[in-house]
């Protein structure tokens, strides 16, 4: 073989191995890290991670990984996104029993540097042991339009928890003090302060109390009661308003974050009702001086409230609504008036109702006006006296019949002694009796005392009269 043709064989050779062995430090330059990478904590304490990829080399546009711990000694707490270079997350971090998963995007031209922060979780040492917190698989992609893989290592941490009386040793080795995870809102609203009433404003102010350690808010607003916050805020914020909200029931949400990870979610609930009720029937019945009012109205959010009832713009009254319907009667009305209702419903809405009517005095007639109904004591009066005009009349026909039949007068005058005269005397003692009482009577008007006097004197004679015929009658009948 021509030793110039061999050499050039063994000069490609080379060439072609040493390009492979070169090619993985440029191609594989990306690594996912954790920080801190170790610390010894007491049971108790919180621990907050933080995972970085480092790309010194070309830029990297997405990144995945899973990490995984014993939880008997280390317990979940929550996580945060807050700071990461990642513009849109593929899947949402979440934890999965003792694993944590998360994947990202960062948008054209990509991450490239050492600490590219891709977010923070918080655990909790629940019992003294050693643990570790390793990736079990991840990638991270190059921004080289066909998403190469450049992932080289995974490095993950080491911790120790201890008892809580060793806590004097293990403060002088920590690296920073101990971060608590912010308290919950506490949300309040000016201009709907109370979550169970209705207001006619559809610009909503929610404010709350910021503690200095918040690095951001996250606030969102919807009809869902378990709504999540989403909007973030940093530098964080205080107080949020929102405008023309459209009519309903909604929840305003609140979520803060520190660097120990984000508090429970506080929601403030709050009802708008910016349309006013919807009336079916409306009437205003005249009857000479009176009126006769009769309103059935509806509102489908907040509810019917009250009625205002104002005449010639005076307040007259407040009515309320018995299932959607006012009646209402106004008496001793005269002139011209001017009726206006004024329909509320409880969030302070308003439907107007006008008219103007006349009225006409009616004046009534003297007579009636005196005229008093007669008590049951003057019926009484008035059918006793009847009675015995009729008894007395009965009683002449029958003497005046006996008095022609001669020859038996004696027996007939005994036999009506025995049956009519005694019965007669009976029936005026219960009368005068009746009389007494009516004397000492307070309730009798003086029409009626008029009456019964007049009654009492016809009696008294009818009496004295019917005796007297008695004594003539009897004289005649002697044998």
């Amino acid at each position: 073989m021509d030793s110039k043709i061999f050499k050039k064989k063994i000069i490609i050779i080379f060439f072609i191995f040493g390009v492979f062995l070169i090619l993985p430090a440029f191609s594989f330059s990306a690594s996912l890290y954790l920080q801190p990478s170790s610390k010894n904590l007491n049971v108790g304490d919180n621990l907050t991670i933080t995972i970085y990829v480092e790309s010194s080399d070309q830029s990297m546009n997405a990144a995945s990984g899973r990490i995984t711990w014993d939880n008997s000694i280390l317990k979940y707490v929550s996580h945060s996104k807050s700071g990461s270079i990642f513009n849109f997350w593929v899947r949402e971090p979440e934890i999965e029993g003792n694993e944590f998963v998360f994947e990202g995007v960062v948008f054209n031209p990509g991450f490239k540097g050492k600490s590219g922060k891709i977010l923070t979780i918080n655990f909790k040492a629940i019992k003294p042991g050693e643990v570790k917190i390793d990736f079990i698989s991840g990638m991270v992609l190059a921004n080289d339009g066909m998403g190469t893989n450049i992932l080289k290592a995974m490095y993950g941490g080491s911790y120790k928890v201890v008892q809580a009386q060793q806590r004097e040793e293990i403060i002088v080795r920590e690296e920073s003090p101990i971060t608590y995870l912010p308290p919950k809102p506490i949300i309040t609203s000016p201009t709907h302060p109370d979550p169970n009433k209705w207001y006619n404003n559809s610009n909503p102010i929610f404010e709350w109390y910021l503690p200095s350690d918040v690095d951001l808010v996250k606030t969102a607003y919807g009809k869902n009661p378990d709504l999540i916050p989403y909007v973030e805020y940093s530098p964080p914020i205080s107080r949020r308003k929102l405008e023309n909200i459209p009519d309903g029931t909604y929840y305003f949400a609140v979520q803060f974050e520190n660097e120990a990870g984000v508090s429970e979610i506080s929601r403030f609930k709050f009802n708008i009702d910016t349309n006013p009720p919807t009336i079916s029937e409306f009437s205003l019945i005249p009857d000479q001086n009176s009126l006769h009012i009769k309103v059935s109205a509806k509102d489908e959010l907040s509810g019917l409230d009250l009625a205002e009832i104002y005449l010639n713009d005076s307040l007259y009254s407040k009515e309320k609504f018995v299932d959607g319907t006012l009646l209402k009667t106004i008496t001793n009305l005269s002139g011209t008036q001017k009726i206006k209702i004024v329909i509320k419903d409880k969030a302070n809405n308003e439907t107007i109702k006008e008219e103007i009517i006349s009225f006409q005095a009616i004046e009534k007639p003297i007579i009636i006006e005196k005229e008093v109904p007669f008590s049951n004591w003057f019926i009484f009066i008035f059918i006793s006296f009847l009675l015995l005009i009729v008894l007395i009349i009965l009683i002449i026909l029958v003497l005046r019949i006996e008095k022609s039949e001669k020859q038996s007068r004696e027996v007939h005058w005994k036999d009506f002694e025995e049956r009519y005269k005694n019965k007669f005397k009976q029936f005026i003692r219960e009368m005068k009796e009746e009389i007494k009482n009516l004397d000492e009577n307070p309730t009798l008007n003086e029409e009626e005392r008029n009456i019964y006097r007049r009654f009492k004197e016809i009696m008294e004679k009818a009496e004295k009269e019917f005796e007297e015929y008695l004594e003539e009658e009897k004289g005649y009948n002697k044998p």
